[in-house]
């Protein structure tokens, strides 16, 4: 999900994939302003389209405007076997920018991707903490 608003864009396709021993990130990002800190989730569902998880990465970071960074995190330890994946549905998810202040994500177009993959109205994922990665 691609959402400028933010300060921090993804430069090209961005996702997660399953393995045998859990999930790996292929995240790349751009800052459109001065960023401290930055949060991506993804949600990803198995082969039949039914939610197979919540993911979630905090990376610190220093990056100016324009500056261009990428990142592999990996979450071992999820529920279900990884090599059903299908496919994931990646944000960013929140901000925190060089002053301090923070900025949250609008989950209107998480909402509609969640229906279009599963078929189903999308009940949010508030009450599930996301399952932290071992590192960027």
């Amino acid at each position: 999900m691609q959402d400028s608003t933010l300060g921090v864009a993804f430069t090209q396709p961005s996702g997660i994939k399953g393995e045998l021993e859990g999930y790996v990130g292929d995240l790349y990002l751009r800052a459109l302003a001065g960023v401290s800190a930055v949060e991506v989730r993804a949600l990803i569902f198995n082969v039949w389209g039914d939610p197979a998880g919540h993911l979630a990465v905090t990376v610190l970071v220093e990056r100016g405007a324009g500056e261009r960074w990428e990142f592999h995190p990996r979450w071992t330890g999820v529920d279900g076997p990884p090599h059903e994946h299908r496919t994931s549905i990646a944000w960013v998810n929140r901000v925190m920018f060089e002053d301090q202040s923070i900025l949250e994500a609008d989950m209107r177009p998480v909402a509609a991707a969640w229906e279009y993959v599963t078929g189903t109205d999308f009940e949010g994922r508030t009450d599930e903490a996301p399952l932290r990665a071992v590192g960027p």
